[in-house]
């Protein structure tokens, strides 16, 4: 997954960066975060939808229902870093 040439040249600098850029990495599918290495990005810092305490979806996880909220508090995080951005 984060093992491309590509992503590591050109797209993981951006994520793991000064944070000068407005970028949210979108958690699309289920992985095992402890298995992986995020090459410098925090788990914190991929968006996924909070499901509960300390359980967090995919995309790919969610139902129809939860989809909609995903993608509604997808839309939020944006709006937030760019009006943090914009200020």
């Amino acid at each position: 997954m984060l093992a491309s040439p590509y992503i590591l040249t050109h797209e993981l600098p951006t994520f793991v960066g000064s944070g000068d850029k407005p970028v949210i990495p979108v958690m699309l599918k289920k992985i095992n975060l402890k298995r992986h290495d995020l090459k410098g990005l925090q788990e914190a810092q991929l968006f996924r939808l909070k499901a509960g305490p300390n359980n967090y979806r995919s995309f790919a996880q969610c139902g129809s229902s939860q989809r909609s909220d995903f993608l509604y508090d997808l839309h939020e995080k944006i709006e937030e870093r760019l009006d943090k951005l914009l200020q």
